[in-house]
């Protein structure tokens, strides 16, 4: 792969993870040529790389410290979809390291009301995953997550809410609390003061629906 350019690598890369064939010859060179270029890597390329070895299992140590060295050089530089699938592949690998996490908390926290609901899921997902607790951070998915709850599909209601607390900024004197876990179907967003938010996410492929009700639990 000598030739190909880093979005050729990456883009090959997460086309095999697309289709779900997992060719271990190709990997190996995908990860030599990733290595050998990482430097001139975008955004884009170092999420679909990191991506691809999470979907199709692929753990190369190396190539996964060279991309998590990588993005924090430049992880302001990330947004959107490049985010949250850098989160959620690091997460489904189970790689740690808190300063990366929290670089990627930070950002994230920043760019969050620019995610999609699939990306806040999957940001919420990943550090639920870790059992990683940035405050900031999950204040900043539960903001716009209760906002746009209604284009939630119901298995993004259930990877935002998957063993994630957080907090609320304050509104006013509310001083609202967010407790996001799933009993029977729910989740629960519960609150200081009378209100509360019920979401209800069947098994289903349904979107999930929201009511609102009034008095204490």
């Amino acid at each position: 792969m000598a030739e190909f350019s880093p979005r050729g690598i990456s883009i090959t890369a997460w086309a095999f993870a697309r289709l779900k064939v997992r060719h271990g010859t190709l990997m190996h060179a995908i990860a030599s040529a990733s290595l050998a270029n990482i430097s001139v890597f975008s955004p884009q390329a170092l999420s679909n790389i990191a991506w691809a070895c999470a979907r199709m299992n692929y753990v190369h140590p190396t190539l996964i410290q060279a991309i998590s060295a990588e993005s924090m050089k430049m992880i302001t530089e990330f947004a959107g979809q490049d985010l949250a699938n850098l989160a959620w592949a690091f997460a489904a690998i189970m790689y740690l390291d808190e300063p990366f996490m929290n670089a990627l908390a930070r950002q994230a926290g920043e760019c969050s009301a620019a995610l999609s609901p699939e990306e806040l899921a999957n940001t919420a997902w990943a550090f639920a995953t870790w059992k990683f607790v940035h405050c900031p951070l999950l204040d900043a998915i539960a903001s716009p997550s209760l906002q746009r709850i209604r284009d939630f599909s119901s298995q993004a209601v259930a990877n935002t809410g998957s063993d994630a607390r957080g907090r609320l900024p304050d509104e006013g004197r509310a001083g609202c609390r967010l407790f996001l876990g799933s009993r029977g179907g729910r989740l629960r967003c519960r609150g200081s003061g009378h209100h509360a938010l019920v979401i209800r996410a069947p098994a289903s492929r349904r979107r999930a629906t929201v009511s609102c009700y009034s008095g204490k639990f």
